[in-house]
C-alpha cells in the first residue's frame, strides 16, 4: 500500500472511531468467527461497513416515516449510521449472535427508537419494515427463505426497499418476476481496491407480488437496471 493510501486508511479509521464513540463505544476491529452452530445454518460473519460507504448508499433514500431494519446487524455500525443521519423513526437490528446483539442493545439503550432482536432474522422481520439493509448476511438457501418471508410478512410491499450490499445471491431476486433490481456502483476511494462486489449494491423493490417466480417466464426478460 502506498504511503498516501496508508494515510487515507488511517484517517478513515479515525473518522469511523469518532462516530462510533458518539454512540457509546468503538466497534471496529476484526469480529470473532461465528459459532459452528451459526455456520451450520448458513449465517456468515459480519464485517463493519465504513461510514463513507453507508453515507453513499443511503444518501437520499431515507424518509422520516421509514421503519429501518438491518438484517445481521453485528455490532451495530449501520444502526449508528442511521442514528447519525438524525432518523427518529423505528430502527431495528436483527442479529443471530447473542454476544453482539446484547452488546449492541446495551450500547444503544438510550435511544428509544432502537430495538435489537436476537435470533433468526427471517423469523423476526417486522411487518412494518419499509427499508431493509443486507450486507451479505447468509447463504443462498437463507436468501430464498428471506425473499419468501418478505412476501409473507411485510405489510406494504410497494413501499419496501431492500438494499443489498456486496451481493453474492442477487439472482435470487433478479430471476424472480415479483421484484425489480437496480444495480449501483460505488465510486469511492475507500473501496477502489476492494473486490467488485464491495463496490456494488442493489436496491430491490416489489414489482408484482403475484407474478410467476421465474424471470424466464417474462416476455420482456425483465426488471434489472443499472445506475
Amino acid at each position: 500500500m502506498k504511503p498516501v493510501d496508508k494515510l487515507g486508511a488511517a484517517l478513515l479509521a479515525m473518522e469511523s472511531a469518532l462516530i462510533d464513540l458518539r454512540y457509546g463505544a468503538w466497534i471496529g476491529g476484526t469480529p470473532r468467527p461465528k459459532p459452528d452452530s451459526h455456520v451450520a445454518v448458513g449465517a456468515y460473519s459480519f464485517t463493519n461497513t465504513s461510514y463513507r460507504v453507508l453515507e453513499a448508499i443511503f444518501r437520499g433514500r431515507l424518509h422520516a416515516d421509514d421503519v429501518l431494519v438491518d438484517v445481521g446487524s453485528g455490532r451495530g455500525r449501520v444502526l449508528n449510521h442511521w442514528l447519525h443521519t438524525g432518523h427518529r423513526g423505528p430502527i431495528h437490528g436483527l442479529e443471530l449472535d447473542t454476544r453482539y446483539a446484547g452488546q449492541c442493545a446495551r450500547r444503544l439503550r438510550r435511544f428509544s427508537n432502537v430495538q435489537v432482536r436476537t435470533g433468526d432474522a427471517i423469523a423476526n422481520l417486522p411487518p412494518e419494515t419499509t427499508l431493509c439493509f443486507l450486507f451479505n448476511p447468509f447463504d443462498r438457501a437463507n436468501m430464498l427463505r428471506f425473499r419468501e418471508a418478505v412476501l409473507g410478512t411485510i405489510s406494504d410491499l410497494y413501499r419496501l426497499r431492500v438494499v443489498y450490499y456486496a451481493p453474492t445471491c442477487l439472482d435470487v431476486w433478479s430471476d424472480d418476476l415479483r421484484w425489480d433490481v437496480a444495480i449501483h456502483r460505488l465510486d469511492l476511494w475507500s473501496v477502489r481496491h476492494q473486490p467488485e462486489r464491495y463496490r456494488t449494491y442493489a436496491v430491490i423493490t416489489c414489482r408484482n407480488p403475484t407474478a410467476p417466480d421465474r424471470r424466464e417466464c417474462a416476455p420482456d426478460g425483465g426488471g434489472i437496471t443499472s445506475g
